[in-house]
Order: structure tokens, then C-alpha cells, then sequence
């Protein structure tokens, strides 16, 4: 009894501490890649979208070159959008720290099944307990925490753990509920798919007893390999089968690149992963090099010495893996390292990204390692404890080491949580570690730009331009930059580079509207934005500017109605509301009438779609529609006061005996 209150005692001190660590995140802000998907992204912003994220990789963000088919994803940005009510960080934060919480929870009891296969120990809870403590305060995983749009991340490796949990009891296997979750992960990020994979392995480590290269040598082993095969082909198969889909059905995925030149990248590609997976290894022992963006480049030749260094250390863990599959009761630290290398193999192989490394795709890998050293540093602890010998003084000084760590770690996420708390901050910070990145340069010269500091500003948007001359992002900011510093000629000149150099980029249409609205170039700023709408309709700013466009302009109708048939494409019934205005302010009337119904379609009960068309029969002298186009608003909301003051007109209209 007393141990079960000293062991609740230290999961909630735990607990406790992970909330302190995480303490003062909760109001950082969007980042990077959370303003194409998250804060431009319109869709969003309707929760009633739904449907359309599991039909049209457009929702997933506003930049066409990197949507991908991840629905889940979508629908969690979503649903936080509309739990706040708007674009508040702290929502977001929320919702991930509980899915963290819960992530926590679930890898308790997936490290304390996997203890007990290998060795049934009394203290095995509390070996699970340390390891999930190291796991949650690891500090490489603020970088995922942090980071809003990495939540697919977390939540994927959520689904990956809970898959196992539910395929550990019997009653939820039997009813294949781990497919559930396992479908809940694909659909949040690719590397869902590694669930498969790795429940392959856990079958053939665990259940039926084999080293990992058992079915490599079927003689004595037939049954075993049957068995094995019988029960891990079904999850392989549908996962296979949703992979293809998801390539064909969405177009979505990098292929591999063809010809002589892109199989070359293709392997220098997979080469310089040897160094990353070997940084991310440093980073799991000592976490000083963290950075929200790297500076990898790729190498010239697999012979250079960091290179072949770093093939070294992999194939040591590889050999590490293949010998602690031998036994039983070393096969967690087996397990360990095969889910480390397989949960990095979607951004660590064949298949080039367009960033190298990333520190916050450590987040689901660091798992396997978190397990492979807890249950190694758990076998050391066991041996102490039951030699001849026993020394208490070796056990508790391991347990003040590993409890150390553990702190160490807290407050190296609150501090971690501190430079993701502002742009320059997290930007000022990888311009330190990272200074031969583009993207890094750019950022921080964003951060500098807003802050008011343009000098500094404009020195790192040139380090940016001198590393990719022909980067839109780069161009787009310089011109900003160049027109606030009253350079207006040569920020024009950035613009169109922007443009030409990349026709997709929403970004580039935008600030360039906006620049050519502020010097009254409205017609040329008019056409800019009705490009872009073709090119990203879901990105939130060109509706607005639109419209603010039109009305400055005075729109013709032909201009109105081509907007009409591009809302057509994509209903919103704010978008109808605005249009129905300029169409009453040009003598549309029917018009005005024709957009409001197409309104009242999308939300039946819309006081002002009915106050709207009340106001266009008033105009046209229809005065018993009129009426009653006021009667239906008010009914909906008797205090409006637009539809009395309208239904009032459309009264003395009547009675002064008009049409």
C-alpha cells in the first residue's frame, strides 16, 4: 500500500513538473509554416468545412506547393478555430498540451507492456514511470510542442501508441479498434503509416519469440514465421492500400526524381541523412543544438569523414539492434532502435524534402530510443539490485542521475519555450546556429523588419538573396523592406522578380495588391488579386482586399458578376454578403436580391441577407416584398434596427400609394 501512495506520489510530481515546464508556452504564437496552413488558410474558419478536408487537399493550406492529404490535420485547426473564435494561439496550445498529456498516459502503459514481455520485474512500473518522465520533458520536444502546425506530429504519434495500446487487450483486438486509431494517425501525417511496420516487428519480437532475422531462416522455424506473416500481413496490406490511394486519388508525395541528375540527389540526399540521424542522436543525448531550422546542405561525396563517421555510428546501433534481438529479455532495446531508425524513414531515405533536418521530426523516433535506453539503464538497476552484493548506495545514485536529467531537461524546454516566445527570439536564435540557411535569414530579417529595425533587416534579406537569388519569399520581403525605406521603384522591381520567379506563390500576388492599392494603381491591384484567387482561393487576405478593391475602384458590373461565378466555386456567405452590397451600391438591385438567396441557401436564418433584400425592393419600389422581406429579419431578430428603419421606409412607401 505504502509503495503504491510513494509511486502515485511520483507521477503526480511528474506531472507537476511537466505543467511548470510548459508553464509559460501557452501564449507563444504562430510560426513559419503555421501561416500557410493555420492563419491564411480560410478554410478553417468554417467549421462546416468539414466534408471538404476529407475531399480536397485545397484546405490543408494556401501555398499549392506544399498541401498534402492530411484531413485529421485540417480538422483539428479547425475545431480549435472554432472553440476560440478566432485565431488564439493559446486555444491551440491547449488542445495540443492535452493530446501531449494523453500521449504521456498511453506510453506508460505501452513501455510497461513491453518491460513485462521481456522480463516480469516488481519495479517495472516504476521503470515505465522514468522513461515516460524522460520522454515528456525531453527539451528536444518543445520544438514540436511549440510549433502549432506540428501538432501532426504529436497527434500521429498519439494514434501510433494508443494503436498499440488497443492491440494489447484482447477484447479491443479482437474488434480491430487499433485500426481505428491507426487510420486517425494517417490521416493526421504520412508517418502514420510506420505503425505497420512496427507492429511487424513487435509480432516477431514478442509474440512469436524471434530474433530479427528469424524469418530469414525458416528451417526449425515455419510455424513461427507462418504465424508471424498470418498476423502482421493484414495492417501491411491496408496500409500499402491507403498509401497508394493517398497518391493517386490526392496527388500527394514527393517521388522519387527521375533521370541520371535526380537518382544522383536522390542518394546524396539519403547520404547526408547518415549525418543528420547522427545529429539527431547528439541532440537526444545533449540538446544544445536545437534550432527551429537547419543549415544541412547536401553532400558533394558519401567519402567525406564526418559522412563516413556518422555511417559508423548508424551501423553500430543497426548491429546493436540485430544482437539484443537475440533474447527475450533484451529485446525492448532491440525494439527500441528498429523504431527509431523506421520512424525516421520517411524524411530520412530516397525521397529528397525540401528541408534536410528538422529537430522536430525527432518527436515520434525519440520514443524508441527513450525506450532502448530506459529498459538498458533498468537492466543495470535490476543486476545491482539482485547481486550478492546488493548496493543501495549504486541504486539510489542511478536514481538521483536519472531524476537530475529529468530536471535538467524541465528547465531546458521552459527556456526553449522562451525563444519560441517571439519571431526575433526564435529567429535571432537559429541565425546563430544555422547562418548558412536561407530561410533562417529571411525569417530573421522578418522579425527585424516588424520591430522597426530595417537596417539589420535589410542585411539579413541580402545574406537570404546572395544563399537563393531566385527565392519569391526573399523578393516579396525585400520589396516590403524597400518601399517602407521609400524605395518604391526598387521594391516594384522585387515584386515582379517575386512573381516571375514563382507563379504559385499566393504571397507574391497579395503584397503586391496591397502595394500597388496604396498607390492608387486600383485596377492593376484589382487584376493581381483575381490571379491569386486562382491560384490559392482559401487564402483569407484576398477576399477582403477584394472587395475593399472593388468598392475603391467602382467595379463595373461585368467585374462583379466575374467575382460572383469565382464565389460560385467556393460559397461563403460573407463573401455573398459584401458582393450584395456592391451590387445595391451600382443599381443592381435583382442582383443584390440573387445573392442574398444564394446566402439564405448556405444560412437559412440570415437577418441580414433578408435586411439586404428588404433595402433592394425599397429601391426598386417593391414595397409589399419589401415588407415582407423585413418581417422575415425581424422575426429572426427583433431588434435589428436596419430592417425596422427599412421596413419602416417600405411602410410609408406603401401607404403613399407607389408601385
Amino acid at each position: 500500500m505504502k509503495m503504491r501512495i510513494f509511486f502515485a506520489a511520483a507521477a503526480t510530481f511528474f506531472c507537476l513538473l511537466l505543467f511548470l515546464s510548459y508553464s509559460n508556452h501557452f501564449d507563444n504564437g504562430f510560426q513559419f509554416d503555421d501561416h500557410h496552413t493555420i492563419v491564411n488558410n480560410i478554410h478553417i474558419r468554417d467549421i462546416s468545412n468539414i466534408y471538404s478536408f476529407f475531399t480536397n487537399t485545397e484546405s490543408y493550406g494556401t501555398n499549392p506547393d506544399n498541401r498534402t492529404y492530411n484531413p485529421i490535420l485540417v480538422t483539428l485547426n479547425a475545431v480549435d478555430y472554432w472553440i476560440g473564435g478566432g485565431l488564439k494561439p493559446r486555444v491551440f496550445h491547449i488542445s495540443i498540451f492535452a493530446s501531449y498529456i494523453v500521449l504521456g498516459a498511453l506510453l506508460y502503459f505501452f513501455f510497461k507492456k513491453i518491460f513485462d514481455l521481456a522480463l516480469a520485474d516488481r519495479w517495472n512500473s516504476w521503470f515505465a514511470l522514468f522513461s515516460v518522465a524522460f520522454f515528456m520533458q525531453h527539451a528536444a520536444n518543445a520544438e514540436t510542442i511549440n510549433y502549432i502546425i506540428m501538432r501532426s506530429d504529436s497527434f500521429s504519434t498519439l494514434m501510433i501508441v494508443a494503436s498499440f495500446v488497443l492491440y494489447f487487450d484482447q477484447k479491443a483486438r479482437r474488434f480491430r479498434l487499433h485500426y481505428f486509431t491507426f487510420l486517425l494517425g494517417l490521416g493526421t501525417k504520412d508517418t502514420g503509416f510506420i505503425f505497420a511496420p512496427l507492429l511487424a516487428v513487435y509480432i516477431l519480437l514478442f509474440e512469436e519469440k524471434m530474433p530479427l532475422w528469424g524469418p530469414l531462416l525458416p528451417r526449425g522455424n515455419f510455424s513461427k514465421t507462418a504465424s508471424f506473416i498470418k498476423k502482421s500481413a493484414p495492417i501491411l496490406i491496408v496500409s500499402v492500400f491507403i498509401f497508394y490511394l493517398k497518391r493517386t486519388l490526392f496527388n500527394q508525395g514527393s517521388p522519387l526524381p527521375s533521370g541520371s541528375e535526380g537518382a544522383s540527389r536522390a542518394f546524396l540526399y539519403f547520404v547526408t541523412q547518415w549525418q543528420v540521424i547522427a545529429h539527431y542522436i547528439g541532440n537526444f543525448i545533449l540538446p544544445v543544438h536545437l534550432s527551429v531550422d537547419k543549415d544541412f546542405v547536401l553532400v558533394s561525396s558519401m567519402w567525406e569523414k564526418k559522412t563516413l563517421l556518422s555511417l559508423f555510428l548508424l551501423l553500430f546501433l543497426a548491429a546493436a539492434a540485430v544482437f539484443t534481438s537475440r533474447k527475450q529479455k533484451i529485446r525492448p532495446i532491440s525494439f527500441g532502435i528498429v523504431w527509431f531508425f523506421f520512424a525516421l524513414a520517411p524524411t530520412s531515405s530516397f525521397i529528397p524534402f525540401g528541408q534536410i533536418a528538422n529537430d522536430h521530426r525527432t518527436f515520434f523516433p525519440y520514443i524508441g530510443l527513450v525506450m532502448a535506453l530506459g529498459w538498458f539503464i533498468a537492466l543495470k538497476i535490476i543486476k545491482v539490485r539482485d547481486s550478492a552484493s546488493a548496493n543501495k548506495m549504486a541504486i539510489s545514485a542511478i536514481t538521483a542521475a536519472c531524476l537530475a536529467i529529468v530536471g535538467l531537461h524541465a528547465f531546458g524546454t521552459y527556456q526553449r519555450n522562451i525563444v519560441w516566445g517571439s519571431e526575433e527570439l526564435l529567429w535571432g536564435d537559429a541565425a546563430v546556429k544555422s547562418p548558412d540557411n536561407a530561410r533562417v535569414q529571411l525569417n530573421y530579417g522578418l522579425a527585424l523588419m516588424e520591430k522597426g529595425k530595417y537596417d539589420l533587416a535589410f542585411l539579413h534579406y541580402n545574406k537570404a538573396l546572395t544563399m537563393s537569388p531566385r527565392w519569391s519569399y526573399v523578393h516579396i520581403n525585400m520589396a516590403i523592406l524597400k518601399n517602407v525605406m521609400g524605395q518604391s521603384e526598387e521594391a516594384e522591381q522585387h515584386f515582379k522578380t517575386a512573381l516571375a520567379n514563382h507563379l504559385m506563390n499566393p504571397n507574391a500576388y497579395y503584397y503586391y495588391a496591397v502595394f500597388l492599392k496604396k498607390k492608387s494603381r486600383l485596377l492593376e491591384a484589382l487584376e493581381l488579386v483575381r490571379r491569386g484567387m486562382k491560384v490559392s482561393p482559401n487564402y483569407a487576405g484576398f477576399h477582403a482586399l477584394h472587395q475593399e478593391l472593388l468598392h475603391a475602384a467602382a467595379a463595373t458590373v461585368s467585374e462583379l458578376l466575374a467575382y460572383e461565378r469565382e464565389l460560385d466555386k467556393n460559397p461563403k456567405k460573407e463573401d455573398y454578403i459584401s458582393l450584395s452590397l456592391s451590387y445595391y451600391k451600382a443599381g443592381e438591385y435583382k442582383r443584390c436580391i440573387s445573392v442574398c438567396e444564394k446566402v439564405l441557401l448556405l444560412e437559412p436564418d440570415s437577418v441580414v441577407a433578408y435586411n439586404n433584400i428588404c433595402s433592394a425592393y425599397n429601391a426598386m419600389a417593391e414595397w409589399d416584398k419589401a415588407r415582407e422581406a423585413c418581417g422575415k429579419a425581424l422575426a429572426i431578430n427583433p431588434d435589428y434596427e436596419l430592417a425596422r428603419n427599412n421596413l419602416r421606409v417600405a411602410v410609408e412607401g406603401s401607404a403613399g400609394g407607389g408601385k
